[in-house]
């Protein structure tokens, strides 16, 4: 019998989410072994499953040093319709932006989110923090840096000493206002964190990528390039095709929760991976 290794978010109940349920019954129905696990194992198909947006889920083969098939595949926008594109993806944006009545309290910063390398990255990839933040405050001299993730009253705490010298810097504030609200007045975002590299995508917002990531194809990388200037340049010049990029990821890597022919759409996004 095939052995299958899920590897879910942290702290997920399989019962008490629908599409983790089915993914587990259909893969058990199929005559696999399933076995869900923190970490890829050596045998059997290390398969990642991660909740996307709007009922997408992401089911990704993980690869050797963290990296899957998503993060391998290259993706070509002259292959998708623009408009086709534009009308799913405004359809997916007032879906999954919550909208607020007052703007934040300034415009024009660039958001640096704080977290760990989570999700379908290559954790050996990890950058300290403080040289992230850093790095912002050297490429934009004239700008605001909002950092999302702690208040300046957590900074006393352990995990948070490499970036506690950031609190007396007059161009830096600390907020955990809700992370939409951001990204909808920041002028582009900084981070290694994947989740919110998509996100991002739905405010139409650049992102510099400091580590690898499942949706790293139209995000600038200070890993690839050769100068930090020329990524930071970028970021603030490019303007990435967001609407074909998230038409192609939904429809060519995603399984859509409400698909009336869920159980076919799980078996066959799970044979692809062979």
């Amino acid at each position: 019998m095939d052995l299958v290794n899920l590897q879910l978010p942290p702290n997920t109940d399989m019962d008490s989410v629908p599409f983790l349920k089915t993914c587990r019954d259909v893969l058990r129905d199929a005559g696999l072994h399933v076995l869900v696990s923190d970490g890829g194992l050596g045998d059997g198909l290390n398969l990642r499953i991660s909740h996307a947006f709007g009922g997408f889920w992401l089911i990704d083969r993980c690869l050797p040093r963290g990296e899957t098939t998503l993060s391998n595949t290259a993706f070509d926008h002259h292959s998708i319709d623009f408009e086709t594109a534009s009308k799913f993806y405004e359809m997916q944006c007032a879906e999954t932006i919550k909208p607020f009545k007052h703007p934040f309290g300034f415009d024009d910063f660039v958001l640096a989110v704080l977290g760990e390398n989570l999700g379908l990255i290559d954790s050996g990839a990890a950058v300290d923090t403080a040289r992230i933040i850093s790095d912002v405050l050297e490429m934009e001299p004239e700008r605001q840096v909002v950092i999302h993730g702690v208040t300046g009253s957590e900074l006393d705490h352990e995990k948070y000493t490499s970036i506690r010298q950031f609190d007396l810097n007059d161009r830096v504030s600390f907020s955990n206002a809700p992370i939409d609200r951001l990204l909808d007045a920041c002028r582009y975002v900084v981070t290694q964190n994947h989740a919110v590299n998509l996100q991002a995508m739905f405010h139409a917002k650049h992102t510099v990528q400091y580590a690898r990531s499942a949706f790293h194809h139209i995000s600038r990388k200070v890993y690839e390039d050769e100068r930090l200037r020329k990524t930071y340049n970028r970021a603030r010049r490019d303007r990435p095709e967001y609407q074909k990029y998230i038409y192609w990821l939904c429809h060519e890597h995603l399984t859509n929760e409400n698909d009336p022919h869920i159980v076919r759409a799980i078996l066959d996004r799970c044979r692809t991976f062979g």
